[in-house]
């Protein structure tokens, strides 16, 4: 209701969203009087922790996989999977955090690890 054209709210509604197949998120709804003594409503929606967007359908920068579970900064080693944020290694970067540099010469080539293999050349 409305005194001197100062809006009062009624009542607040709030419901959570948290199923598997949709994303988790809560609306709240408040119902007033608006300054013309009509009853009227808005509401807001709240992304749970790590989702973003519009329906909560996107996760945060930094954030992948369904649930938006997992963690992934890009930087210059590695990549992130988009669906799942794993890393993915730059060329010439190996290892789970991609953290190993190994570069192919004419001396020596790199395996699938970043371990170096000797070519013919450098056992001579």
């Amino acid at each position: 209701f409305a005194v001197n054209n100062i809006v009062f709210e009624i009542f607040e509604k709030t419901y959570t969203f948290n199923a598997d197949s949709i994303k988790p998120y809560s609306v709240t709804q408040h119902y007033f009087f608006d300054s013309t003594g009509t009853l009227a409503l808005s509401s807001s929606l709240e992304c749970a922790l790590h989702f973003a967007g519009v329906g909560c359908q996107e996760c945060e920068e930094g954030w992948y996989g369904n649930r938006c579970e997992v963690k992934c900064e890009q930087n210059m080693n590695y990549s992130c999977q988009p669906a799942t944020g794993k890393k993915v290694c730059n060329d010439r970067y190996y290892g789970d955090a991609c953290e190993r540099y190994c570069k192919n010469t004419t001396l020596y080539t790199c395996n699938e690890y970043g371990n170096k293999l000797c070519t013919t050349r450098c056992r001579k």
